[in-house]
């Protein structure tokens, strides 16, 4: 299947490249992208990142249900999925707390995001957002702490300035359906501005059913037989009328955002924006389908609501000073809130576990261009968390509670950073940046050392941090460019690195290490971008050192290898410093035009993980994906679109897989020898979108057409079959 995939995809790229020569059109001038990769809009043809840019446009037309979604069907970002609500993006092997998701220039990564999978993104609402780009590799010299893999930068919609004394009033609403998770989604939002003012605001609310998975090529082991029943206060096993039904997937989701902008003066501007996510409980269906002595283990194992706020404000200050052309000031509050909730088959005792954070921050970033070959870029940031968590054992017959040791200590981190990036023209055709970052990190936690007796009773972390970076882009010719880039990241331990307990797989338990350092990746990237009247094409080599990593290891507690915890003997394990990982992978991209209005497409990405063990030996690393990738027919005219798609997936044997993983018998097929694997797969899709109607866009979906069983690697809930959808949005004339 691998040499499937990568046959089929170099067949496009030489192709078309082939086709392209044939063709030559050097007098075209090439456009440019704007991006935000140092925080401000910049060429990005100036840059030596690898960066893969999401539209307003491309989100109109496929119509992603979440954020995990929308960065799925970039084909270059690996998704993972635990449950239903959520997914985990892969970048270049990181995940999780190794990368840093940015909303509006504030960062949501937090003091309690684990090393794991991580569902955050599933707060952002992708029907709200103007924009968003996907850095692909170490941002930690632009952004700090947590971008070792890369950096996902989302813009929601921003205020309009007419500058004109009459009000301006554009309102839009949409409706649509989903068969496949019985999905019904409504958004609206509304653009107003009058002289100096502008706001923009929005409104998303949508409910999903339970997932039916693909009919054709079952795998037995994901099929949903039976499920656990409350009835007359018993737990009870019913078989499930349609195994194809994953019971225990739905849920609700609502968000909601308001800006306001006010153009102070001909030189100073304001953003004022709050912006709230929230979800109904949800069940974690990879616990939900684990089994003890050949039946279901959790009656219950199931989320509250995450809830995730944020107000901030974004103030531009044209200074044209000797010290600076522009000041970007950011500030930022959140309130984040998660819970979780699990209840043993046949157990009256529901274990409660709930985590508040409120994190505040401020970054202050200014430019400086010296003259038409020197520009600068510097600046600092702080932030500061908060971290509650309470935790209880509740009998769900007369209520009564009593305390259990939290998930989290009562903990309280700060973190402050300070950096310069030069940007040089040294020639005509060479263009050099590099930058330097120091951070310093402090952590303090109490433990509760009465409900678990740990053999210390606090952790005070003092970390510090030096990052840098040196990239360059060398014009070569007026369609081609070569780029390389060479820059180190780091991410300094946070509360859930040290301080968390909980159960990381069956029969495993973490503890906290009080002993943790900040874990560093030296990356280099080297690849070329050619664009012409026919052909885009960028690719990007890349290889990443992990240095002194975090990871979950074996260790002792007091002494023991295991200890019996919430009524269940668990061997003890805890994040540590060990060794170093490596990683290395190519990333590409083509795009040939056919003509006017047909072009082909297509991704491949490819990455390679190892890293060191306790006994020292080399072993496939957890979040390195399968070789995956995406090829697409699109018709693109002014007011139509139709794309005619193709994702796929390679195979992960066992011998691949994490050792983390193949203790996860539950989520994965099971090969010939009894042990787990995850298979490959592709699916076929079609999605068509027209404006034609005035005011009116409607777009038809029809995914999964072969109707296929599949699951993404360690994921436990099953990818939907097929899917029929139909979106509707109406936008009322000014």
């Amino acid at each position: 299947m691998k040499l499937l995939l990568i046959s089929f995809f170099l067949f496009i790229h030489f192709a078309t490249f082939a086709q392209s020569e044939n063709k030559p059109d050097s007098s075209k001038t090439v456009e440019c992208t704007t991006v935000y990769s140092k925080k401000w809009e910049d060429n990005s043809k100036e840059l030596p990142n690898y960066i893969t840019k999401v539209t307003q446009e491309q989100i109109s037309i496929y119509q992603p249900q979440t954020a995990a979604d929308m960065l799925q069907n970039t084909g270059e970002v690996f998704m993972q999925r635990s449950q239903a609500a959520g997914g985990s993006p892969m970048i270049r092997g990181f995940a999780a707390n190794r990368l840093l998701i940015i909303v509006d220039g504030v960062r949501m990564n937090n003091a309690i995001y684990r090393s794991g999978n991580l569902h955050n993104i599933l707060s952002v609402d992708p029907l709200s957002l103007e924009s968003a780009e996907i850095i692909h590799g170490a941002g930690s010299l632009q952004y700090g702490s947590d971008a070792l893999g890369g950096v996902m930068d989302f813009h929601i919609m921003d205020p309009k300035i007419g500058y004109t004394q009459k009000w301006t009033v554009q309102p839009k609403v949409g409706v649509r359906v989903n068969s496949a998770n019985n999905e019904i989604a409504t958004h609206v939002n509304l653009k107003l501005s009058k002289g100096k003012f502008g706001y923009a605001g929005g409104f998303t609310r949508q409910q999903f059913g339970d997932i039916t998975m693909g009919s054709r090529n079952q795998v037995e082991n994901y099929l949903r037989p039976d499920y656990v029943s409350r009835i007359n206060n018993r737990d009870s096993i019913i078989i499930n009328s349609n195994p194809l039904v994953q019971k225990g997937s739905s849920f609700q989701m609502l968000s909601t955002f308001h800006k306001l902008r006010f153009q102070i003066s001909d030189k100073i501007s304001t953003n004022l924006s709050v912006y709230h996510s929230t979800t109904s409980n949800f069940d974690r269906y990879d616990r939900l389908i684990e089994r003890r002595n050949n039946r279901l283990r959790f009656a219950e194992w199931y989320y509250g609501p995450q809830s995730f706020s944020m107000f901030s404000s974004n103030t531009s200050i044209m200074a044209k000073k000797s010290w600076a052309d522009e000041i970007r000031i950011i500030v930022g509050y959140q309130n984040y809130g998660e819970s979780r909730h699990s209840r043993s088959f046949n157990s009256n005792q529901l274990i409660n576990q709930i985590e508040k954070v409120k994190q505040s921050s401020i970054s202050v970033d200014l430019d400086r261009k010296f003259n038409s070959k020197h520009h600068l870029f510097y600046g600092f940031e702080g932030y500061h968390n908060l971290v509650n968590s309470v935790a209880n054992s509740q009998n769900i017959n007369d209520f009564t509670t009593i305390d259990i040791v939290p998930r989290y200590p009562e903990a309280t981190t700060l973190n402050s950073s300070a950096y310069a990036m030069m940007k040089s023209y040294i020639t005509d055709k060479w263009i050099f940046t590099y930058g330097f970052r120091y951070s310093l990190g402090l952590l303090r936690s109490q433990f509760d050392t009465v409900l678990f007796k740990l053999p210390f009773d606090k952790a005070d972390l003092n970390t510090s941090a030096p990052t840098g970076s040196i990239g360059f882009v060398y014009q070569h010719s007026q369609n081609l460019e070569w780029v390389s880039n060479f820059s180190t990241g780091f991410r300094i331990p946070n509360v859930d690195d040290v301080g968390k307990i909980f159960e990381s797989e069956p029969g495993s338990l973490v503890i906290p290490n009080n002993k943790l350092q900040p874990e560093y990746v030296y990356s280099i990237d080297m690849g070329f971008r050619f664009k012409s009247k026919k052909i885009e094409w960028q690719t990007s080599i890349f290889g990443s050192f992990l240095n002194n990593a975090m990871a979950r290891r074996f260790t002792k507690f007091n002494g023991l290898d295991s200890i019996v915890f919430l009524g269940e003997k668990s061997a003890v394990q805890s994040i540590q410093n060990v060794d170093y990982a490596y990683i290395y992978g190519l990333n590409t991209n083509i795009k040939y035009h056919l003509n006017t209005y047909f072009y082909i497409s297509s991704t491949l990405n490819f990455t390679y993980g190892r890293e060191t063990e306790q006994e020292g030996d080399f072993l496939p690393a957890r979040h390195s994906p399968p070789i995956f990738g995406l090829s697409s027919l699109t018709f693109k005219k002014s007011k139509e679109a139709i794309v005619f798609n193709i994702m796929y997936c390679g195979e992960v044997s066992y011998e691949k897989l994490a050792l983390s993983e193949r203790n996860k018998k539950a989520i994965y097929a099971i090969d010939a020898l009894g042990n787990p694997y995850s298979p490959a797969w592709y699916t076929l899709n079609l999605i068509a979108n027209t404006t034609r109607i005035k005011n009116f866009s409607m777009g038809l979906f029809f995914n999964n057409l072969l109707d296929r069983q599949y699951k993404t690697y360690s994921s436990g809930v099953a990818a939907p079959g097929f899917n029929m959808g139909l979106s509707i949005n109406y936008s009322f004339n000014s």
